[in-house]
């Protein structure tokens, strides 16, 4: 074998295990760096769901906030107090508000003023059944932070028999900031205990369980720390970090499986450890670096579309795969480099005790963080059945790693396809249409406070609000901007009173209120848009006074009318999403499709990858569709059904799962290729392919799955979305993909598969995975031993 290096990759490998202490202590001063940056300079994220361009409700608010004189000053909290015993007429009723009222003035670091019914005579204050009451709060605007104002709300409810929550911007704000990081260790904590399992029996020994883990955590926390420096120059969604995480777990960890196979596949073969590095970082390495690079491109599609969110979560999401491809390219070989055949330590006894601690920790991290119980006892169950068998000397890990892996069930999967190629594609090719068939019914939308966990404050506020108080909301209404020379005029004030009276008898409309500036040159109408902002009836009307009332009444009036608030902020938020979604598809096929070309030097495959890819994405959609907006099997899994689909997941699942399911393909497929270019058999090209593919490929499906679906067990409705459609459609495509319509498909197309028209032979060969090898080691792979799946 020649012992020349080929590629880049190759040349990383080569010069990270030759000094891996360099290589290693390098990676760990820059992971310190990465998290003093992160712990003493944070960046201030946000919740808000802003534009980077300028639609119609952004044009409004700034009319507004230029020329609309400040009117009296709007409560920034609601407190209610209700009671299901007393009236507000009550003795004891009247003492607990005004006890309540004297706390919350003492808290004057947190709260400038607190009203209530004692003081201020206004009936809009009780409620209709006078049973609830509302305490008006003016927060401190030079403090930062609500907690102590939050501590005393929760302190005082359920005392003396009284409910007691808050509700307003602000505590809505920090509702969904708290949700958010329970989420965020909720979803790191199933992912990874979830990844351990699968690492396990995939390897078998301690080890080589546990340096994929290592090099997630390594990704994410230097990954996180170059976020904190943007954020410190740019506006970031505080979901940056759910994301970073979310995607830093399934990438770095399904890097380093791929990585720690093909090395130990070339050991078993007999190669030493320095050449079996080599080879590594020549084929598998390589492969990770297109993958991470389609990955990567996939992503960009996201900075396209002008929303801070959007720009946000591609952000992170790109800079963790391209940490965790940098870390798998050079630590990991570094690593290998130190460890050798040390990695297979930890097995027996020893694998299944460490095992069975860790499942036991992680029960009782679930119990604390309010997992379901279903998670903790079955945890627990795993724990002590574990612990049972390591005392008895039963090892359920005992996979034997000198053994050339046979593929199991996918092989015998894909055989039977292949034998029947033309049923194969029909059949699933059908019934994956038919669930994205179901993806036609979307309406989208957006999480309001409806969505926030039953329990809060903040959802609890709303409801009490909504239900019991006909004159006060925590939405902001919507405002009608009306901009004239003159909007006293005529034909100004006239189409004014016109709209104001078609909007009073709309009964998906509040009363509208009218306000003039001094200048005279700009009105608006203030109306509430009855049901949630995001919701179906808030949407439709908005849509229906934009697109119907006002062309009708303003029709030959000199004025420039706009619609901002809430709700129209999530009409043009749903625009810019369909408006952008053909642009960032046409982006990520195109790019895809290139590299793709690049790659193999065909023309089928990528053709035949995107379409594929577009096939599992579609089934995704449907069954996202089906379970949130339809509510068909949403309780099983626990999940809140909704009117609508945050209107920000299918197109950020879109640009994730495109990049990540070309991660099995560039595998699978170049293992193909290699074959292909030895032996011009194209069945026994594929079945190689599976065969020597099959446990790498089922074990980074179910890391992904274990992690995706760790962050759907969350609270909040947007992540339980992304969560639930990321995993199933990495199910669809690891499985019925991979095994069905690949084999079948390039059964079908035979030598077909490989084709480059003539005037496209000048493109250069990149060979992503081991043809240079196999040139110089032609020893055939075809008889490989017994092997587990």
């Amino acid at each position: 074998m020649s012992s020349k290096t080929r590629g880049f990759t190759g040349r990383l490998a080569a010069f990270s295990a030759r000094r891996p202490w360099i290589t290693v202590v390098s990676w760990i001063m820059i992971i310190i760096a990465a998290g003093i940056i992160a712990v003493f300079y944070p960046a201030d994220l946000t919740t808000d769901f802003n534009f980077t361009n300028d639609p119609e409700a952004v044009r409004g608010e700034r009319l507004l906030n230029q020329r609309m004189d400040q009117g009296e000053a709007t409560p920034d909290e609601y407190v209610v107090v209700s009671s299901g015993q007393f009236t507000v007429d009550a003795p004891e009723f009247q003492a607990f508000v005004g006890e309540l009222q004297g706390e919350l003035m003492a808290l004057d670091s947190y709260v400038d003023s607190a009203g209530s019914y004692l003081q201020i005579e206004d009936e809009i204050l009780i409620s209709d059944d006078r049973q609830a009451t509302i305490l008006p709060v003016f927060l401190n605007s030079s403090r930062p932070g609500i907690h102590g104002y939050l501590d005393l709300i929760d302190e005082s409810d359920g005392n003396q028999g009284f409910d007691v929550v808050t509700g307003g911007f602000a505590s809505i704000n920090e509702t969904f900031i708290e949700t958010s990081e329970r989420d965020l260790i909720t979803g790191e904590t199933i992912g990874v205990s979830m990844a351990l399992i699968v690492l396990v029996v995939v390897f078998g020994t301690l080890i080589s369980a546990g340096i994929p883990l290592l090099m997630a955590i390594f990704a994410i926390t230097i990954s996180i720390g170059v976020t904190m420096i943007i954020g410190q120059f740019f506006d970031l969604s505080l979901f940056v970090l759910n994301m970073m995480v979310m995607i830093g777990l399934a990438v770095g960890i399904d890097y380093s499986l791929f990585i720690l196979g093909r090395y130990r596949e070339e050991r078993r073969k007999g190669f030493d450890q320095s050449t079996a590095i080599l080879h590594t970082g020549e084929t598998a390495s390589k492969a990770v670096f297109f993958s991470g690079m389609t990955v990567v491109i996939a992503l960009f599609g996201m900075l396209i579309v002008p929303s801070n969110l959007f720009n946000s979560l591609g952000t992170g999401a790109i800079i963790v795969v391209v940490v965790s491809v940098l870390a798998t390219l050079t630590l990991l070989p570094a690593l290998l480099g130190l460890l050798g055949d040390r990695i297979d330590r930890g097995q027996g006894r020893v694998l299944m005790g460490v095992i069975a601690a860790a499942l036991m920790a992680f029960a009782f991290v679930f119990e604390m963080l309010g997992v379901s119980p279903y998670f903790v006892w079955t945890y627990f169950g795993l724990s002590f059945t574990l612990a049972v068998l390591t005392v008895f000397d039963v090892n359920l890990f005992g996979r034997n790693s000198k053994e050339v892996e046979t593929g199991g069930f996918w092989t015998w999967i894909s055989a039977r396809v292949m034998g029947r190629p033309i049923i194969s594609v029909v059949l699933v090719g059908a019934a994956m249409l038919a669930l994205s068939a179901v993806y036609l019914t979307i309406e989208l939308g957006e999480s309001g406070i409806d969505t926030l966990p039953e329990q809060s404050s903040s959802a609890r506020a709303f409801t009490m609000l909504s239900e019991r108080f006909s004159a006060i909301s925590l939405e902001s209404p919507n405002v009608v901007v009306i901009d004239a020379t003159n909007v006293a005029d005529g034909d100004v004030s006239g189409a004014i009173d016109q709209l104001r009276e078609t909007l009073a008898s709309d009964g998906d409309f509040g009363p509208p209120n009218v306000i003039l500036n001094e200048a005279g040159n700009l009105a608006a109408i203030e109306v509430a848009a009855m049901g949630a902002t995001g919701g179906s009836r808030s949407i439709e009307s908005i849509e229906r006074l934009r697109d119907e009332y006002i062309p009708s009444i303003f029709d030959g009036v000199t004025a420039n009318v706009l619609v901002t608030g809430p709700s129209a902020y999530t009409v043009d938020f749903n625009q810019l999403v369909s408006d952008f979604t053909p642009i960032v598809f046409a982006f990520v096929l195109g790019m895809s499709f290139i590299l793709l070309l690049l790659a193999f030097r065909s023309i089928v495959v990528p053709i035949k990858s995107v379409l594929m890819n577009l096939l599992s994405v579609g089934a995704a959609y449907g069954l996202l569709v089906a379970v949130f907006q339809h509510g068909i099997g949403n309780q099983l899994f626990g999940f809140q059904q909704v009117e609508r689909i945050d209107a920000w997941v299918p197109l950020l699942m879109f640009t994730i799962l495109f990049g990540l399911s070309m991660d099995y393909h560039v595998f699978l497929l170049s293992r193909v290729r290699e074959r292909y270019d030895l032996t011009k058999d194209n069945t026994g090209s594929v079945m190689y392919g599976v065969r020597t593919t099959a446990s790498m490929i089922t074990g980074a499906a179910l890391i992904m799955v274990a992690v995706f679906s760790g962050f759907s067990m969350g609270e909040l409705v947007m992540f339980q979305q992304m969560g639930f459609g990321l995993a199933v459609a990495v199910i669809l495509d690891a499985t019925v993909v991979r095994s069905i319509l690949v084999p079948a498909s390039m059964k079908l197309l035979g030598d077909w598969n490989w084709y480059l028209p003539a005037w496209l032979q000048w493109l250069p060969e990149i060979n992503v995975e081991g043809q240079a090898i196999a040139q110089d080691d032609p020893r055939p792979d075809a008889a490989p031993a017994h092997g587990h799946d």
